[in-house]
């Protein structure tokens, strides 16, 4: 008989001896020896069902594990990843939010505070880099010195300017709180620039210059530029964030690329006939996390890109100075011919015929202190955009002529026998030379994209020279961007208004529109 009925009849007998008889119904009450011995039959039965039952569960505990080990030992396809028991992972320094120390108290360091044994202040942002990141050596980086590169041009000439530039950045402890929470810290940087510049063109024609800048009509010379800056204050929170979000970033790039894979990629090198689908790797984060993740961001490929996630905002870069200042000296060469026929200050003609050229060489130069700030916009039709303000201060030599006596027509005697008027286009009368005070402004303005126009920034710099008691203003707009998106390219308005020199010679309004390339909107201009 099935062990289940025996079950059912056990339960049976114990049912109907706990129900009482009908009224009137005769009922066989069996002996008391006889219902014992049924019932001990009864459990004996039901012991040997649950002791055959643990027996099959066992043997289908021992089945699936068989199955499951022949499944992990079978090969897998060529490129399929496969899925093991995934250890824990032990944390990094270089990957650890919740460490004592964390990663972010590791790197942000207050500086101002803590020495090494030799008594050199240390900074976990240069640990960070090498350990983390690998990046040890000046070449490793992209970009280790800026090159600047500026077109400026009308009509009639080109001036062109090329800048090398080479910065040193600090980070540190700006102000300690009262608890490490409350600590602020900020960058701070010293820009050295060394570079040259070229003008070609007639006189006539030559680019206008704001009056801080002496006007330079042809040849070349050099600049030497320094100037100090320091960024806004951030909190420790503000900078975990900003290390957090840049690891982050590096995670989920990892994950992607060791999520699957694609029989697309290297199919030119190894193809392989049976991968035909997206295989997905079932545990990728396991080589996204701790010293794994390192290794990823190591990778020379990829190291410089992550360090301008992670560390480049501590150090002040793609960032304004919040405060700056400094010094630029201009120094040049050009050399000057012109036939002295008039008098520059009463423009009577000084001669019966006309005289030899007169070359004349000249070494223009101009040295300008400037400090300023900037501060982001808060109004909410233009916030995320920036305003500054710039003044300076600029001791300047320059040389130029009387527009009267500039680039007029001569025509020489003609020759016995010929038919025909030799005429050139010259200068009748020596230049002036002036030399002193120029005081100048800046104000700056820097725009985010909104609705469906470009980004857009603008400047309007006036400067007032004391010597001859004369303004101009120079208004640049930048209205290209180039390919990361920077502000480089636009147009330029110049206008140099009346005035006169010490000499008493009058010097006319002068105004003019260039074109202008490669300079990046800056302003701390």
């Amino acid at each position: 008989m099935p062990k289940s009925v025996h079950v059912l009849a056990l339960s049976g007998v114990l049912v109907c001896a706990a129900l009482p008889a009908r009224a009137g119904q005769e009922t066989a009450v069996p002996s008391a020896e006889d219902a014992e011995s049924r019932l001990r039959s009864l459990i004996r039965e039901a012991e040997l069902a649950r002791a055959e039952a643990l027996a099959a569960l066992k043997r289908a505990d021992a089945a699936l594990a068989a199955a499951q080990r022949a499944l992990e030992s079978r090969p897998a396809p060529p490129g399929m990843p496969v899925q093991t028991a995934a250890a824990p992972v032990a944390r990094h320094r270089c990957d650890d939010a919740l460490g004592n120390p964390s990663t972010a108290d590791w790197v942000i360091r207050p500086v101002k505070r803590e020495m090494d044994s030799a008594g050199e202040r240390v900074s976990g942002l240069n640990e960070y880099t090498g350990e983390c990141l690998g990046l040890t050596k000046a070449k490793q980086y992209k970009n280790t010195t800026d090159l600047g590169l500026q077109l400026t041009g009308n009509k009639g000439d080109g001036v062109l300017d090329v800048t090398l530039a080479r910065t040193i950045r600090r980070f540190g402890l700006a102000e300690q709180g009262a608890t490490p929470d409350q600590d602020t810290f900020r960058s701070s940087y010293w820009k050295f620039t060394l570079g040259g510049f070229g003008a070609a063109g007639s006189s006539g024609d030559a680019s206008l210059f704001n009056l801080t800048d002496f006007e330079f009509d042809s040849g070349v010379g050099f600049q030497l530029g320094v100037e100090w800056g320091r960024s806004a204050t951030k909190t420790r929170a503000e900078l975990g964030k900003t290390l957090y979000d840049g690891i982050a970033k590096a995670r989920r790039e990892c994950v992607a690329f060791y999520g699957i894979h694609d029989p697309m990629l290297n199919q030119a090198d190894k193809p392989d006939a049976q991968v035909r689908e997206v295989v997905r790797n079932p545990d990728p984060i396991a080589k996204c996390e701790g010293a794994a993740l390192v290794d990823w961001m190591k990778d020379a490929s990829r190291s410089s890109d992550y360090w301008a996630e992670t560390v480049a905002p501590f150090w002040g870069y793609k960032q304004d100075a919040e405060t700056f200042g400094g010094m630029v000296f201009r120094y040049g060469f050009t050399d000057f011919t012109y036939l002295p026929i008039k008098d520059p200050a009463t423009g009577t003609v000084v001669v019966s015929s006309i005289p030899d050229k007169v070359e004349l060489h000249a070494e223009p130069y101009s040295l300008k202190a400037y400090a300023g700030f900037v501060d982001p916009i808060e109004w909410r039709w233009l916030k995320g955009g920036k305003w500054g303000l710039t003044g300076s201060l600029t001791w300047r030599r320059e040389y130029s002529f009387v527009k009267a006596t500039q680039d007029q027509e001569v025509c020489y005697p003609r020759t016995p026998g010929a038919t025909f008027d030799l005429c050139d286009k010259v200068n009748i009368a020596a230049p002036y030379e002036l030399e002193g005070l120029v005081l100048g402004g800046s104000l700056n303005f820097q725009l985010p994209r909104m609705w469906y126009l470009p980004p857009f920034a603008a400047s309007i710099r006036p400067s007032y020279a004391l010597d001859t008691n004369r303004w101009g203003i120079e208004a640049p707009f930048f209205l290209l961007t180039d390919a990361e998106g920077k502000l480089n390219s636009g147009l330029k308005f110049v206008c140099r208004f009346k005035g006169r020199t010490p000499q008493g010679l009058e010097l006319e309004e002068e105004c003019g529109i260039s074109a202008f390339i490669g300079t990046k909107f800056d302003l701390t201009k």
